[in-house]
């Protein structure tokens, strides 16, 4: 049966529109990463409503965390206009009276849409849905999905829906990954700044109101194409970067990209230009950048759209150590990069007399290389034939003068000699303003970039202008230029409040030059970086934004974002030589989780894991036993909580404790304390963990997702975990947590021993030796 659409009160905006259409044009995933109050659950419902009414009768699932979350947000839902969300269901399309207690509404077609939750996925076991709806996924149980709905969806070509805000690095996170570079998904991120729903002044207020910055700033801000971001290879454009890569960031160190994000973006953006480079920032306007104050030595993240004349946008100095090639090598580099050239099968370098031909033949002849000299009308050439050295110079510095660049992660101590070396090769020496300068023109923008760094990081100062192409002159040399840059490199000491580019301890601080707006559409750009969360644009600072806002309140958010960026959640093997212990959260109406963990040395490796629901202590006692005899496990002790001696299996009398003994488990009881004092263990835990990537990876989602409970009226959190589907693997964890602490304690001497020492030995009776005055 089909309906007319004027029927329904429902009439989307604009991008609620677009999402329809893209759905009944055939697309069966979408995930619609908005942010809050954008409609996106009203959006999601009246789709839904649309589907069960002009499709083929079906079942239709509208899934929340929670069951009763589902109740509130639709059940009991009103929209802004003061109508009830159940009302979008034309009444002539209604059969009988809704189920209040199943939230669940028949139409006469007969179709039924039902509102569910998350937390209880095993009732959803063996249905058949057409569609369904998963509403703030990013706090929902990921198995409802991976495990149950997903499976049903593939065989009968159903339809799913995500919608969410951004919440750190959970399922909803991977998910969106994934989605965003699939054509089989239809995906949008919308920001206020897309849809203008919300402005400045409301969200000033809410944060005037206590809200947190945090939990307030969870768009994503970004760069578009045209923005050059510095790596160790080079400038590379915005558009291009990849995660693995390795960028500069603002501490002068480089790190890894570990994501990438884009999206489209039609709206007004802030060009920002200074001194140091005329090569402008353009960036939404809440991208946070750099900003040095000259008097206090301090530094600052400002938002694009504050940022005002006379501020000073900061130039990060590099940090160089370590010996990695020879003094005499890192100099034949520097003259390759400056004046030479490769064939197929020899590098040739180019200079302007026989004085700085022998200079450089030299250097080549201490690094063991044969060089020929021959002399030519307007230069000199110095040839060396080794299509070893070939390759290598190829490699770390570029073929060819456009895509000539530094290895700056090779010159470690060596950085001020190849810097020199550099400037005598290609530097041209000239008064300005009764001021000492030296120029170094490059048709590289990556090498002009690195130069300015180099520079910076001896402190000096740099500023980059660019030449269009011309005829000039360089260093006597009629040459035919492309289009160049030129980097003006100075020692200025001027301490006036007008000095245009100043040093700092940790960079350059360029004086703002004028901030406008432009309006702009199409993609934009963001990073994500390890450690720093920072990169440098266009030789500026800038930092990540709010790309991987953890959920609010979460206990663990940054004890697992430190874990990940150090590298402990990977592939970590059973050691032979240990046992492995077992920490159990044994539920009846929620999950029973196992953890499985050895201790190697001041390390806990947690190696495995199993969660299930609905089963007895048999059927994990058998997964425990199937589990060694497949993985090789030899088993220390199982530990389980104290309530494990009151619980009953339903078994006559015997308590769980009883029963798990008659199944060749002997637990041990975990000390029974306070929830905080547990989840504080956990985190003092938490820095020895090593978890492994391929069995344990719901675990690091759960540790993420885990947050405490908040009280809007009260504008407080509640001192409890919210119970949700995290809370099972959280429990397991914080007994592990208790055990391990207890464990570290029980080897230490208690007061009670060292009086009983000290009256065995009469310790304090003993006199002094005849050699102590």
């Amino acid at each position: 049966m089909s309906t007319d659409n004027k029927k329904i009160l429902y009439k989307p905006r604009d991008y609620q529109e677009h999402f329809e259409k893209a759905m009944f044009n055939g697309k069966r995933r979408a995930y619609l990463l908005y942010h809050r109050r954008a409609g996106k659950d009203f959006s999601c419902w009246c789709f839904m409503i649309h589907c069960a009414l002009r499709d083929n009768p079906g079942l239709y699932y509208y899934c929340a965390p929670t069951y009763t979350q589902a109740k509130r947000i639709i059940w009991y839902g009103i929209d802004e206009a003061g109508n009830r969300l159940l009302n979008y269901i034309p009444a002539e399309y209604i059969k009988g009276k809704p189920n209040s207690t199943e939230l669940r509404i028949d139409l006469t077609n007969g179709s039924i849409i039902q509102l569910v939750g998350s937390e209880n996925y095993d009732a959803l076991r063996g249905t058949n849905p057409k569609g369904v709806v998963f509403s703030e996924y990013a706090i929902q149980d990921p198995r409802c999905w991976n495990e149950v709905i997903s499976p049903i969806l593939l065989k009968n070509n159903g339809w799913a829906v995500f919608n969410t805000t951004p919440q750190g690095h959970n399922s909803a996170f991977e998910l969106w990954q994934t989605a965003k570079h699939s054509d089989n998904w239809y995906t949008r991120l919308l920001t206020i700044d897309d849809t203008g729903l919300i402005t400045k002044e409301q969200i000033a207020r809410e944060i005037e109101e206590g809200k947190s910055q945090e939990l307030i700033e969870q768009e994503y801000y970004c760069f578009p194409s045209g923005q050059f971001v510095m790596t160790s290879d080079g400038m590379r454009d915005i558009s291009e970067i990849k995660p693995g890569m390795i960028v500069l960031s603002h501490t002068g160190r480089f790190r890894k990209v570990v994501e990438t994000s884009e999206r489209n973006f039609e709206g007004f953006l802030v060009r920002i230009k200074s001194y140091g480079s005329r090569e402008d920032i353009l960036c939404t306007p809440n991208h946070p950048i750099r900003v040095y104050e000259r008097h206090s030595q301090n530094f600052r993240w400002i938002k694009a759209e504050h940022i005002k004349k006379k501020y000073r946008l900061f130039f990060p100095k590099s940090r160089f150590s370590g010996n990695y090639l020879s003094e005499d090598f890192i100099k034949m580099m520097a003259w390759y990069i400056c004046e030479g050239s490769s064939g197929l099968n020899h590098i040739q370098f180019t200079v302007k007399n026989i004085e700085e031909a022998k200079y450089v033949s030299n250097i080549c002849e201490i690094c063991k290389y044969k060089t020929t000299i021959r002399q030519c009308e307007t230069a000199v050439n110095v040839i060396i034939n080794d299509t070893n050295l070939v390759d290598t110079l190829k490699s770390l510095c570029g073929c060819d003068a456009e895509s000539k660049k530094i290895p700056l992660h090779l010159l470690g101590d060596n950085f001020k000699v190849f810097f020199y070396e550099l400037m005598k090769g290609d530097g041209c020496d000239h008064e300005n303003r009764g001021s000492r300068r030296i120029s170094f023109t490059t048709i590289s923008k990556s090498l002009a970039y690195q130069v300015q760094l180099l520079a910076h990081s001896l402190c000096l100062t740099a500023g980059i202008y660019t030449r269009e192409a011309h005829t000039g002159n360089i260093c006597g040399r009629s040459v035919n230029c492309k289009k160049s840059y030129v980097v003006q490199i100075g020692s200025l000491k001027i301490k006036q409040e007008s000095t245009t580019l100043i040093r700092g301890k940790y960079g350059i601080g360029a004086c703002v030059k004028d901030v406008s707006k432009e309006y702009f559409k199409g993609k934009v750009y963001n990073i994500k970086v390890q450690f720093d969360e920072s990169y440098v644009v266009n030789g500026r600072a800038v930092h990540n934004c709010s790309f991987s806002r953890g959920i609010e309140g979460a206990y663990y958010g940054r004890l697992v974002k430190t874990l990940l960026e150090t590298d402990r959640f990977c592939n970590v093997p059973y050691d032979t030589h240990a046992p492995v212990n077992t920490y159990w959260d044994i539920g009846i109406n929620d999950s029973t989780v196992i953890l499985l963990a050895q201790n190697i040395g001041k390390e806990v490796h947690i190696i495995d894991m199993y969660a299930n629901q609905g089963e007895g202590l048999n059927h994990y006692a058998n997964w425990i036993q199937k589990t060694a005899d497949k993985k090789g496990y030899i088993y220390g002790k199982h530990y389980a909580p104290h309530d494990i001696q009151v619980r009953e299996l339903g078994s006559g009398a015997k308590t769980r404790l009883e029963t798990a003994k008659e199944l060749g488990i002997n637990f041990e009881i975990v000390p029974n304390l306070p929830i905080s004092e547990g989840i504080e263990l956990g985190r003092w835990l938490f820095p020895k963990l090593w978890v492994d990537k391929k069995n344990c990876k719901t675990f690091i989602k759960a540790a993420e997702n885990y947050h405490k409970g908040y009280n809007e009226k009260l504008n407080v959190y509640s001192e409890k975990p919210v119970h949700d589907w995290s809370s099972d693997y959280m429990d397991s964890y914080r007994y592990m947590a208790i055990i391990q602490s207890v464990n570290q304690t029980s080897g230490q001497m208690t007061e009670q021993d060292a009086d009983k020492m000290e009256n065995k030995y009469s310790l304090h009776k003993q006199t002094k030796p005849s050699y102590i005055r």
